[in-house]
């Protein structure tokens, strides 16, 4: 099944409410929440493109490189397990298209695959900001992708996006509290986990 496509209209109608900064005291709109998310993922692969740019003037500081990716690759790891523990199963079962919610999900199990491999590499290989650069394009279809077709449904569904922003926020911070384990890590790369542990 080929997923919505959406207009130009469709696409700015449904994203300009969201990126209104809410008041901390009154919005947990899961909506509002996620596109935080999404923004701070973007800005810190738009940062790393900035940056990746100056090798074109010679070697890019080894530490500086690491720091900036490791931020990047952690804001990204726990976009995605809240999105696939709390929001996805929310949205799955009230948009009624399974077939877009596979694929979604299929994106994510690549995407973390692709961070635990960035994640062993070493900084000074040649082809380390190469991969960082194929994963942060497919990062920004896929959000693009949830923001032109999902958040539309969602707002046109009954879905309590209060209570879903709330658990969402709830576990973000749990997962900061924990933030030597990925919980769910083994069920996106069972081979590798191990190694992404430390262990």
């Amino acid at each position: 099944m080929t997923p919505h496509v959406v207009s130009r209209k469709e696409f700015v109608s449904c994203t300009v409410p969201f990126q209104t900064t809410p008041s901390p005291n009154v919005n947990h709109d899961a909506l509002v929440v996620l596109n935080e998310a999404h923004e701070s993922v973007l800005d810190l692969f738009a940062s790393f493109d900035d940056f990746a740019l100056a090798s074109e003037r010679g070697p890019l500081p080894r530490q500086q490189k690491q720091r900036l990716a490791g931020k990047m690759l952690r804001e990204l790891k726990l976009l995605i397990q809240i999105e696939d523990e709390v929001f996805y199963p929310a949205v799955r079962g009230v948009i009624g298209n399974d077939a877009l919610m596979n694929v979604l999900e299929v994106e994510h199990q690549w995407a973390m695959q692709a961070i635990v491999q960035i994640s062993t590499m070493d900084p000074d290989d040649e082809k380390y900001v190469a991969h960082i650069d194929v994963l942060g394009r497919s990062v920004r279809r896929h959000i693009e992708q949830e923001r032109a077709v999902v958040f539309c449904w969602v707002r046109e569904s009954t879905l309590n996006t209060e209570d879903l922003g709330r658990r969402m926020v709830s576990m973000k911070a749990a997962l900061l509290f924990n933030d030597k384990t990925i919980p769910h890590f083994d069920r996106y790369c069972p081979h590798s986990a191990l190694a992404w542990r430390g262990a």
